[in-house]
């Protein structure tokens, strides 16, 4: 199923180019995989500072998320990732640096 990119808004967004960047710059990032259960273990066991909260999760577990460092939420594609990221910006306008990952390809 294709995504049409153009429907994901661009406000808070970084290309999975500047997100690569950011996890090897700043080992204290918090990246957050918002995908189903099946799809985001795999890509949490391999980056130590990441965590998978599914999007439907999400509302429920915001005390999970810090506010000391920076977030990057991340999916596939940017869809749910956006969706978390406009979750997160209205009840955790706490957290400072906040960011999700939107690409065409996914990022791993």
């Amino acid at each position: 199923m294709a995504i049409d990119m153009n429907t994901i808004p661009d406000e808070g967004s970084i290309s999975k180019e500047e997100a690569q960047k950011r996890v090897q710059e700043n080992a204290d990032i918090f990246v957050l995989d918002v995908r189903v259960p099946e799809a985001g273990k795999e890509y949490t066991e391999n980056i130590p500072c990441a965590a998978h909260i599914p999007l439907p999760e999400l509302e429920q577990r915001l005390d999970e998320i810090p506010t000391d460092r920076p977030v990057m939420v991340h999916c596939v594609f940017g869809g749910k990732a956006s969706k978390a990221y406009a979750l997160l910006k209205e009840k955790r306008p706490d957290i400072n640096d906040l960011c999700f990952v939107k690409t065409a390809e996914g990022y791993k």
